[in-house]
Parts: C-alpha cells; sequence; structure tokens
C-alpha cells in the first residue's frame, strides 16, 4: 500500500482491519456490529434570509457608541460585531425622515432575531443608505427597521 494513501495507518470501524476505510471495506459486517448515528438534541431550521442581533451589554456603558453619518444625519449606534444587520428603531426613522435623510426605503420584512430567542424582532421595512464612519465611506448600506424602541446597532 503506498504511504501517501489517506487510509494508510487508519482502523476500518468495520473489520478493524488496518490502512482501510469502513466506507470501503470489502468484507461483510460481523452479527454484532452496527454503527451508532448520533442524532441531533435539537434543530431549529433557520432562513437563509434570517439576521440576528447580539448586543447583550450594560446599557449605561458607552464605550461601544459611534457616530456613524447616515445618509447625511450624524446617528449615534452602539458597534455590535456579532450582529448580521444594522437595526435602527422607529422613532429614529421618524426623525431621520424629518431630516430629510437620503435613503430608498423598501417594506420589505426580513426575519431579525435577538440574541437567544426564537420569536423575530417586529420589523417594519428596510432601507439603504451611504454611510460614513470616521474618515471611511460606505455606499448603499442596509438598515433594519423594528417597531418599538431601542439603541441603533451598527453589525
Amino acid at each position: 500500500m503506498d504511504k501517501n494513501c489517506k487510509a494508510w495507518g487508519q482502523t476500518c470501524r468495520r473489520c478493524k482491519g488496518k490502512d482501510n476505510f469502513e466506507r470501503v471495506c470489502k468484507s461483510k459486517p460481523s452479527g454484532n456490529y452496527f454503527r451508532k448515528e448520533e442524532k441531533p438534541k435539537h434543530v431549529r431550521q433557520v432562513e437563509d434570509g434570517d439576521r440576528y442581533a447580539f448586543t447583550v451589554r450594560n446599557s449605561n456603558d458607552t464605550s461601544a457608541n459611534i457616530t456613524v453619518d447616515v445618509g447625511g444625519i450624524p446617528v449615534q449606534m452602539i458597534i455590535d460585531s456579532g450582529a448580521t444587520c444594522n437595526i435602527i428603531d422607529q422613532k429614529l426613522w421618524e426623525h431621520l425622515k424629518l431630516e430629510n435623510i437620503r435613503c430608498e426605503s423598501t417594506m420589505c420584512k426580513p426575519n431579525v432575531y435577538p440574541y437567544g430567542s426564537e420569536e423575530p424582532l417586529p420589523v417594519l421595512g428596510k432601507f439603504t443608505a451611504n454611510v460614513t464612519v470616521g474618515k471611511n465611506s460606505f455606499n448603499i448600506v442596509e438598515f433594519i427597521v423594528i417597531e418599538g424602541s431601542g439603541q441603533a446597532l451598527l453589525g
């Protein structure tokens, strides 16, 4: 047998022979052989479009706050490196509209889940805008608008 073969030095789980893998084993299984299949204990199906918001912190901690220019309007946001989307609440969205934010909005309602929850947040819609953080500019950044009130998240 070639020493470069992936099976070299391996033990077959079926026949216990050397230099062999179970899936290509040519021996007949013995009467007491069975392969234990591990089944998952809990599975939750996640759609490709699902998004997550993961901020868990003391609400008085301002060290993760940053001022972000969203569509020409300065917005205080929390940096949330675990989030898969950017989130603003309904109150901030109304304020941005009054300030004439430059954006493109849609009524699309993606599923957004808060940390540790199986219940999605109530989403009003989403919008895209150009964003500036410090000296860095980004075009067509997506934000999801949720019902109620809460801190804006930059994911």
